[in-house]
């Protein structure tokens, strides 16, 4: 398995407040688990688009 940065809590992200109220719990799993990381080491990004390659990215994930 790979070793992938993981954040314990949505929170450590400095936009976490842009994060709707109703997919907090899964971006919580998400990133706890290693499917998906931060745009940067402090921003999520929750509000941005995912592009196709971020999207590979996180299936290969879900596949592994």
């Amino acid at each position: 398995s790979k070793n992938i940065d993981k954040k314990n809590d949505l929170k450590e992200y400095s936009d976490s407040d842009d994060v709707a109220e109703w997919a907090k719990e899964a971006i919580d799993f998400a990133t706890m688990s290693g499917l998906m990381n931060g745009m940067s080491e402090d921003v999520f990004n929750p509000k941005g688009m995912v592009t196709r390659a971020q999207a590979a990215v996180i299936l290969s994930r879900i596949i592994e």
